[in-house]
């Protein structure tokens, strides 16, 4: 279910988010001077392949203490309450158990059918256009007078305006800032040339977010996103997708100076770099986890066990 652009991003409940392409080929009649850029580009194939380096190192470093959460009173009890088949596994097991879990659950990315209030997004109208699922910066940048004929007439450019007029340029910089921040600083992806004014090739370099619904929701992706949900085949993207500890959205609002006082009650002091992978993804669960052990102030929360690897 989770899933837009030529990167795949998981950021949403532990073990996280992604980022990279997962485009499936669709047929259009239209290609405009928007040409289908490929599934994956070279830009996003390089910032794939530093991540997956960082994340195994990062993983590996980061499974002793996976280990020492998963025996430890606290979590039995937990277990124990809701899964008592897996409060008898042993720590390796129950790791190895949501390994498998993570890796098998759906990849959903929600989107509303018809383009109308405040995310600007790809569609089904869109979709049949242009042939290809468009992230949310491409979404930005097809022009009004090319927008589906069905367009509701509550569809405006959206959050992630990048024509912003000087009537609306704070508010727009205002919203654009929290998924630029990161989708350079957390996800890796390169800066565009003019901020907020990306090329249509830049636009390319950026990612399809996406839910890891590993609580197997119904909807796949919270709702609130839009009424139709994408299921991304995994074979597919398995080798496109990053995972973020926690949802990006969440975490700039709440730990980044920028957007101001912290609106969830979060512990800052877990990093969301680097992103994990579908095969290293140890380190988003261990900081996924402990991120929402806080008090909401960026110095840190709650006592934890061990200081975030």
């Amino acid at each position: 279910r989770p899933a837009k652009g030529g990167l795949v991003s998981l950021a949403g409940p532990p073990p996280g988010g992604p980022l990279l392409d997962c485009r499936e080929t669709m047929t259009s009649q239209h290609q405009f001077q928007f040409p289908t850029p490929p599934v994956q580009t070279p830009v996003q194939a390089s910032v794939r392949a530093a991540s997956e380096r960082a994340a195994a190192a990062a993983s590996a470093a980061a499974t002793p203490r996976v280990l020492e959460l998963f025996a430890s009173p606290e979590l039995r009890r937990l277990l124990s309450a809701c899964c008592p088949a897996a409060a008898k596994l042993s720590p390796e097991r129950l790791l190895d158990r949501v390994r498998a879990e993570a890796k098998a659950a759906e990849i959903v990315h929600n989107f509303p059918a018809r383009p109308a209030g405040e995310f600007v997004d790809v569609s089904m109208a869109s979709l049949e256009k242009y042939g290809f699922f468009l992230n949310q910066w491409q979404a930005q940048l097809i022009p009004p007078a090319e927008a589906p004929p069905d367009a509701s007439p509550v569809w405006t450019p959206g959050a992630f305006d990048p024509r912003s007029t000087a009537a609306n340029a704070s508010s727009a910089h205002y919203k654009n800032l929290g998924p630029q921040i990161a989708e350079i600083s957390i996800f890796g992806c390169p800066p565009f040339a003019r901020p907020l004014r990306p090329t249509w090739d830049e636009a390319a370099n950026r990612l399809v977010y996406a839910a890891h619904n590993i609580r197997r929701l119904d909807t796949g992706s919270a709702p609130l996103f839009g009424n139709v949900g994408a299921v991304f085949r995994t074979s597919r993207v398995r080798k496109m997708v990053e995972i973020a500890p926690i949802d990006t959205g969440i975490w700039e609002a709440s730990c980044n100076d920028t957007y101001g006082p912290p609106r969830f009650n979060l512990d800052c002091s877990y990093p969301m770099a680097p992103v994990g992978t579908l095969d290293h993804f140890d380190h988003v669960l261990y900081r996924g986890l402990g991120s929402w052990g806080g008090d909401g102030s960026r110095g840190g929360g709650l006592p934890r066990r061990s200081p975030p690897p």
